[in-house]
């Protein structure tokens, strides 16, 4: 419950978009979260497509 609270600890970069108090400027940093959001998201991606093609429900 505490991490859908502060979606800082779960996402950096989601959290710095959100909450302005979260200074960042270090480059390294912010490639890094950037990055690792892109793959969050691509993994989210593919285990719900994969999710919706192992169905037990036909479409």
């Amino acid at each position: 419950i505490s991490m859908g609270a502060n979606i800082t600890i779960l996402n950096p970069f989601i959290g710095k978009l959100i909450n302005d108090k979260i200074f960042s400027n270090d480059p390294l940093f912010i490639y890094l979260t950037f990055a690792y959001t892109i793959l969050i998201f691509l993994v989210l991606f593919s285990l719900q497509k994969t999710a919706r093609k192992n169905s037990i429900v036909p479409s």
